[in-house]
């Protein structure tokens, strides 16, 4: 049976990461803006005001939600998602646009895609985008993560990996 409910911004920002030709960032810096942009999205989503629609017919549910929030310390984020339930798996997409988006010291400009899927056997999920980041923080940062778990039987296998403004997932967290 699955879930009901996937927490892709959850499961999402537990991973990280960016780019394969070296580091753009510091080390220090990408992981205390990742902080920070989890933190953003975090509180921006307690009191995010969301506009949606769903439908359901015989192929399943299909939902989408906009809103646009203010982040802790000024500065805006939008979140655009889309989902599908069916009897066999749910898949889901966020896309979250940060504009002068400011939380813990640092601002935060760009975009994340995340993406998730979820069966009887397998969870995957990806984190895809491009950030930058300034204030106490400065640096540009593409990002680059992917998450799964697959089933069979009695046995599970998982993987985590991609990378984070140049640095591997494993060097980061």
């Amino acid at each position: 049976m699955l879930p009901r409910c996937i927490p892709l911004l959850t499961l999402a920002t537990t991973l990280a990461a960016c780019q394969a030709d070296g580091p753009s960032t510091d080390k220090g810096d990408a992981q205390t803006g990742w902080r920070s942009t989890s933190m953003a999205m975090q509180q921006a989503g307690v009191s995010l005001g969301f506009d949606g629609s769903a439908s359901a017919d015989a192929n399943g549910i299909d939902a989408s939600l906009l809103g646009t929030a203010q982040c802790p310390d000024g500065g805006t984020v939008t979140l655009d998602a889309e989902g599908h339930v069916d009897p066999g798996s749910v898949v889901g997409s966020v896309d979250i646009r940060f504009e002068d988006c400011a939380a813990e010291g640092v601002v935060i400009d760009g975009t994340l895609a995340y993406d998730a899927s979820v069966t009887e056997t397998s969870v995957s999920a990806s984190i895809v985008g491009d950030l930058s980041w300034s204030g106490d923080v400065e640096g540009e940062c593409d990002i680059d993560l992917e998450a799964s778990v697959t089933t069979k039987g009695a046995s599970a296998s998982a993987h985590v990996g991609g990378s984070m403004c140049g640095w591997s997932y494993d060097e980061l967290f």
